[in-house]
């Protein structure tokens, strides 16, 4: 698989997860910045990826999320939150397409469950990232927001770890030339850095990230998040290159 496809669908899983948590946000509470600023970023990377991979459902996302954008701005929290759902849902479908694309026979199907499920852990941590930011803007909001997106990243982030370690256990029972594709046997030191890039170090931030959310320190939250996103995108990065 070519370095360029690896890296848009991890950008594409950004762009998709961040926009669905985004819009399952109140936002009635949390001031419309917040989720223009999210339906803007998805629109880019939607935007630049159906551009660089030719893809018309990467565009349709775009387009979508560029309404979801005009439709916050208008103030409409509801028609915005449906839009941006539909966006994510298609830029879902391209990541779907593009995955099957990149691969072949049944590895395939792997690359495209561990693509999915790194939108639904890179859109997590980003989200509560970006939340995290608007208690600055914000000094009346609830910490309420910020200790639930704490915990259902916690929460994501430990079903992610799961899959990690179910997945080749069970390939090994059905299909071993599959699962040797996918198992640290054959890319051992890059298994290793997926592992502590992508569960040990974000699993020991996301205690801390719920102990400061928890004690109302957004600040020291929110350094911790983007640190956890930073460590999720190298994870998920040798996820890809690895399937798993």
């Amino acid at each position: 698989m070519r370095l360029s496809t690896i890296v848009w669908l991890v950008l594409t899983e950004l762009a998709s997860g961040s926009l669905f948590f985004a819009a399952l946000q109140n936002s009635r509470a949390i001031r419309r910045s917040f989720f223009e600023f999210g339906a803007g970023l998805s629109c880019v990377l939607f935007g630049a990826a159906a551009f660089l991979q030719g893809s018309r459902l990467f565009g349709i996302a775009a387009a979508l999320a560029a309404c979801a954008w005009m439709a916050y701005r208008l103030e409409q929290g509801g028609v915005g939150r449906l839009l941006a759902i539909f966006s994510s849902l298609f830029g879902g479908s391209g990541l779907t397409h593009l995955a099957l694309v990149a691969s072949n026979g049944p590895a395939a199907k792997l690359l495209v469950f561990t693509a999915l499920a790194g939108a639904v852990v890179l859109g997590a941590v980003h989200g509560s990232m970006v939340l995290g930011h608007w208690y600055l803007i914000m000094r009346d909001l609830d910490f309420s927001h910020l200790r639930r997106a704490a915990k259902i990243f916690g929460a994501i982030l430990a079903a992610r770890a799961l899959t990690v370690v179910a997945l080749p256990i069970a390939l090994r029972g059905v299909a071993p030339l599959l699962a040797y594709s996918v198992a640290p046997a054959r890319d051992p030191f890059f298994f290793t850095m997926r592992v502590f890039w992508g569960l040990i170090l974000p699993g020991a931030l996301a205690w801390m990230i719920w102990r400061c959310a928890r004690s109302g320190s957004n600040q020291s939250a929110t350094g911790l998040l983007y640190l956890a996103e930073m460590s999720l995108l190298i994870g998920e990065t040798l996820a890809v290159y690895l399937r798993v």
